[in-house]
């Protein structure tokens, strides 16, 4: 078993990192430290090991009286920028919480002693269109649950983190036999159980797990629903990136960096989050990182305390498989100017000590990740093409061993469009159903006995968030452990481009080149991962009527060989005029609204307020932009503040759209 086994740069990356997190005066703590390895490395184990590091350390540090507030609020957070990506490490880090939260009641499991504080908790901050805002409506969701109206559990999780058992509905559609039709649609649901003081809470469904109990302390530690965020603030907190933008119209927000409010006053109850991560750094460029990197001046300086006259900045930690120039998008994104990149470059590229190339016993590199080029120039279009391609990938894993079909029975292909997926639905319907048909008659397979591809799924923006986790589970199912609902093709769009990690899949098709080399190198990574057992085959197809796609198979070995030395730089602009006069008032609002100490129609109070935050985002200018630029950004702050200010003063109403 591998349990309990760790790679030599995660272990490297804790011990790295323990001066950095355990101590804010440390030179250090200023350090960006950017995880750069492969995708399906382990940089997410890396991270969480730090993460667990520190909150165990801010427990221990609740014994010391170093006359700093509370340290058992939020510790760390957690942001990205796709939803799947967030349903996908959402459910590693459950479990990660469910472990320290075990220890902490178990004092005897470990040599720590007793842990103070409140319990270990996770909190879920995403949104409406994935979890509830409030109380009332999960409460209406789940009753919706219970009735059938919805498939998936409003609130996220599908199974325990700590035992896996299920998390949901009953099958059955009928009651037991002495339960009353209206109490079965009332208890339908196994693991959701409703507190009326807290609303409703996740258990799991074994009463003999950890978290089986129906009482407080031993409920699930996972707060999927923002009321509940913002009244328990949870240990750990993971979000989008824009729904930090929140805290402008909701102050009770401020809880998570640790400001409650006191006797009608904003105050610093509680440590601010002093570890940050960020996951795929990459996909923080262009507008949304412009946008993001405005509002980043706000938020380190929420997660920011002040001893003896000196803030104490959070540790800022990025990872990615895909990057280029990344010192210039840290600077631009964080204004910090060091950066260290783990693990650093060796002396030979097969062999960075942390990382190598595998080979065999005879020193022969094995195989990884195939790509199959095609480009097709003598059918009429290219839907032809994916016919022919896709019916062979889908009729020829049925001639293997049955033990060796899973890794290539689900075929998982790649859209750059919805409009493509959908046109590529109809394929699958109808004309490469008849394909297989011709080339089972073909090789003589009797007709009891072949594939009819009937489970092919979408995998896009379109589904919600319950849905999404659904498909995730169903995308698990293993072909030798239950053949009759494993998925037969699934149809993505760019959602997948980063946090799919299901080990099983092999075999994908990419239809159209990607945008960027990054996206390319992320898209394709999604298959192939368990590379010392199998390797990953993607059957990429280009467009004929496409120069870009034509000019890229014609260089279709130079380009593979050297893929990862043709990852585009990124570009962050924050402080450009189009971006201050998008994102200025934004950002100030945020600021004010977490400082402000009267009612919000004291215009004298937020003006103070946002000149504060104004001289703020000024010397953060000064740090990010080149001297030829900075003189034009400082006067558009400048300008936008004060033309900000002089709206209040004509139309106080306008604080109506900033409710309480």
């Amino acid at each position: 078993s591998d349990v309990g086994l760790w790679r030599a740069f995660q272990i490297a990356f804790l011990l790295m990192s323990i001066e950095g997190v355990s101590n804010g005066h440390e030179p250090d703590r200023e350090v960006v430290d950017l995880i750069w390895f492969p995708t399906g490395g382990g940089k997410t184990e890396a991270y969480l090991a730090v993460m667990a590091f520190y909150m165990f350390h801010q427990r221990l540090l609740m014994q010391d009286s170093d006359n700093t507030p509370k340290r058992d609020g939020t510790n760390v957070l957690m942001r990205y920028t796709l939803r799947m990506l967030t349903t996908q490490q959402f459910q590693r880090a459950a479990s990660l919480i469910c472990a320290m939260e075990f220890l902490r009641r178990n004092p005897t499991q470990h040599g720590m002693g007793e842990i103070p504080g409140k319990r270990f908790s996770l909190g879920l901050w995403i949104g409406s269109a994935a979890s509830p805002n409030d109380v009332a409506q999960a409460k209406t969701d789940v009753g919706k649950f219970r009735q059938g109206h919805i498939q998936g559990n409003p609130l996220i999780l599908t199974e325990c983190p700590w035992c896996k058992a299920e998390i949901g509905r009953y099958k059955a559609n009928t009651p037991p036999r002495g339960v009353r039709q209206n109490q079965w649609n009332n208890m339908r649901t196994r693991g959701i159980s409703d507190v009326n003081a807290e609303g409703p809470l996740l258990h799991c469904t074994d009463g003999r797990c950890a978290f089986g109990l129906e009482n407080w302390e031993h409920w699930i530690p996972v707060e999927v629903i923002d009321e509940r965020i913002y009244k328990h603030p949870p240990s750990l907190v993971i979000a989008t990136a824009d729904k930090f933008a929140m805290i402008a119209y909701r102050p009770d927000a401020g809880a998570i960096f640790g400001r409650n409010t006191v006797n009608n006053e904003k105050c610093q109850t509680h440590v601010p989050p002093g570890l940050i991560i960020q996951d795929e750094l990459h996909l923080i460029s262009g507008p949304l990182g412009t946008m993001y990197a405005l509002y980043e001046g706000i938020f380190e300086r929420l997660c920011s305390y002040r001893i003896n006259a000196r803030w104490i900045k959070p540790k800022l930690i990025a990872s990615t498989a895909t990057i280029r120039g990344a010192a210039d998008q840290v600077k631009s994104l964080y204004a910090r100017d060091q950066m260290q990149l783990f693990p650093s470059p060796g002396l030979k590229m097969g062999d960075s000590f942390f990382g190598k190339y595998a080979r065999d016993a005879r020193g022969k590199l094995l195989p990884g990740r195939l790509y199959l080029g095609i480009h097709a120039n003598d059918y009429g279009s290219v839907l032809t093409t994916q016919v022919r391609a896709f019916s062979s990938a889908l009729f020829r894993p049925y001639a293997f061993d049955a033990n060796s079909r899973d890794p290539w029975w689900t075929l998982l292909t790649f859209y750059n469009s919805i409009r493509e997926l959908a046109g590529a639905k109809t394929l699958f319907d109808s004309d490469i159903r008849s394909r297989l048909k011709f080339l089972f008659n073909r090789e003589n397979y009797p007709v009891d006995n072949r594939r009819n591809i009937p489970r092919v799924e979408e995998l896009t923006s379109r589904l919600s968030q319950t849905e999404i986790v659904d498909m995730m589970d169903r995308l698990s199912i293993r072909y030798d452990t239950d053949p009759g609902r494993v998925i037969d093709a699934c149809l993505a769009s760019s959602i997948i481009e980063v946090g799919v990690d299901i080990d099983r899949l092999s075999l994908m098709g990419v239809v159209g080149q990607p945008k960027t080399t990054a996206q390319y190198i992320q898209v394709t990574g999604r298959v192939g991962r368990r590379w010392w057992e199998r390797p990953g085959l993607i059957i990429m197809i280009y467009n004929p009527s496409k120069s870009r796609d034509r000019s890229h198979y014609e260089q279709f070995h130079s380009y593979h060989r050297r893929l990862y030395e043709r990852v585009e730089p990124t570009s962050v602009t924050p402080f450009a005029l189009s971006a201050i006069q998008r994102a200025l008032p934004g950002a100030l609002i945020a600021w004010a609204r977490q400082h402000g100490t009267a009612n919000v129609q004291n215009l004298a109070v937020y003006e103070n307020e946002i000149d504060a935050a104004h001289d703020l985002l000024q010397d953060r200018c000064q740090i990010i932009q080149n001297t030829a630029d900075m003189a034009r950004s400082l006067q558009e702050l400048t300008r936008v503040r004060d033309e900000l200010k002089a709206k209040w003063r004509l139309n106080p109403q306008m604080w109506e759209h900033f409710p309480h």
